[in-house]
């Protein structure tokens, strides 16, 4: 379509925004084909935006130009993206921005030790990848647990303080064997994120095991639905490894570009961070 035999502009800046759950066959086949647009004169530059309740995320990666185009389907992060680049006359002095607030819920109640500690390893690897460059950030780190009620083991700590949140996850121990009351868990996140904020991006992550009474997934699908609505919430599942019910966990939470398995973790860090970064312009 780019050719200028079809009517192609040859000056033009190019782009391709393919919306996918990255679930493909030939998955060689289509990267290549993405670094061929990519890598030829005046090239296509290939925005990946994941949709579905299951996305691959590290093909739809490895098809976009890098990591940084790597979108949620939210199209103000599309817009923001284009602005930047293209840089409108009416623009000037794009700024990025790191603000967020970010919780995480660890509810692995019905899995075994091993398991508890392949979530803390996680946790930790996490945070030594979500801020790749030690950017100066307005990023807060909240951490609870569910244990028989949900309880904090830090709150509210800046992410620079690096070591102390990584000191503080080593506190975290293993819950009793028995169903989560994720009502609970629920209101315990709505009265962390009820505040209101233009400037602050507010992640709920999500660390389970996803065991969740099937009668009940309908119910916390629309808990969830009201956390994102009501306090402009932005959700992460993240399914303990091979260990999670990831039927139960799609079906409550079918947003699938913010489902991850704790093995993903290198693919999340990034995803999460290009999406925690705001890219704000000044209008003429």
């Amino acid at each position: 379509m780019f050719q200028w035999t079809k009517g192609g502009r040859q000056a033009a800046v190019k782009y391709v925004v393919v919306l996918s759950d990255g679930l493909v066959s030939e998955r060689m086949k289509v990267k290549r084909k993405a670094r061929l647009m990519s890598d030829r004169h005046g090239g296509i530059t290939v925005v990946s935006v994941g949709l579905g309740r299951s996305v691959y995320h590290t093909i739809l990666e490895s098809v976009a130009f890098n990591s940084s185009y790597l979108l949620a389907p939210d199209p103000g992060k599309l817009l923001d993206l284009l602005q930047l680049e293209l840089q409108d006359q009416n623009t000037t002095d794009c700024v990025k921005e790191y603000n967020a607030d970010i919780l995480v819920m660890v509810e692995t109640s019905t899995t075994s030790g091993k398991i508890y500690k392949t979530v803390m390893e996680f946790l930790q690897t996490f945070l030594s990848k979500i801020n790749p460059n030690n950017y100066d950030n307005n990023i807060t780190f909240s951490l609870a647990q569910y244990d028989n009620k949900t309880n904090y083991i830090i709150r509210e700590c800046r992410l620079s303080n690096l070591q102390y949140i990584q000191d503080a996850i080593k506190e975290l121990r293993q819950s009793p064997g028995e169903e989560p009351d994720w009502n609970s868990l629920l209101r315990f996140v709505d009265v962390h994120t009820s505040y209101t904020s233009v400037k602050i991006r507010k992640y709920v992550m999500f660390v389970t095991a996803g065991h969740i009474q099937k009668e009940s997934v309908a119910h916390i699908k629309r808990q969830l639905v009201n956390l994102r609505d009501n306090n402009d919430v932005i959700v992460v599942m993240f399914g303990v490894a091979d260990h999670t019910d990831w039927t139960v966990l799609e079906k409550v939470y079918d947003r699938g570009f913010y489902t991850f398995s704790t093995e993903d973790v290198d693919v999340a860090s990034r995803v999460l961070w290009n999406d925690i970064k705001m890219t704000n312009c000044t209008i003429i």
